[in-house]
């Protein structure tokens, strides 16, 4: 995180492992490090978090191994698949939030940025896509409704010019 800028930096992703476990890789792409501007309220709110991680690190201070990670478990480890879905399920549960697939999460915010009409550049770059055409590709559906704006957007340019030309 640089606090002061208040950028995401995404530079590893969790890979899980039968054999050895869970361990921390760099994404797949170069495009997939990268960082990504949070508003105001997500910064307080993982200023508080990390306050509370704080807290976390001191009481099991012999065992917390340093990894840098927002949301790690007790002792700094990437927390477990299993217990992130569980938090998941929870705080879902608690703030009556449908339901919806955590990994459907990145779909869904993807997919609203394009709807309400965030340049493709920018919504590949927070996504990590190395190419454009990887996002649009993968969220055409929302930019399904970009003709019909487009047109609405012409329409309203040239109806004064029509208004006038028409009127002389």
């Amino acid at each position: 995180m640089d606090w002061t800028k208040g950028h995401l930096h995404i530079q590893r992703q969790l890979q899980v492992k039968k054999v050895d476990g869970s361990v921390l890789v760099p994404p797949k792409t170069r495009a997939g490090v990268r960082k990504i501007k949070l508003g105001q309220g997500t910064l307080d709110r993982l200023a508080m978090h990390r306050e509370h991680q704080e807290l976390q690190k001191e009481a099991s201070r012999a065992l917390w191994v340093e990894n840098d990670l927002i949301f790690p478990n007790t002792i700094g480890k990437p927390m477990s698949s299993r217990n992130m879905y569980a938090d998941y399920k929870r705080l879902l549960k608690e703030n009556s939030l449908p339901d919806i697939n955590f990994h459907a999460l990145r779909h869904t915010s993807l997919s609203f940025l394009l709807d309400m009409g965030m340049p493709v550049n920018t919504v590949q770059k927070r996504a990590g896509h190395s190419k454009a055409s990887v996002t649009t590709d993968t969220y055409g559906h929302s930019l399904a409704h970009s003709d019909d704006e487009a047109a609405e957007r012409i329409e309203e340019l040239l109806t004064p010019v029509a208004v006038k030309l028409q009127s002389k």
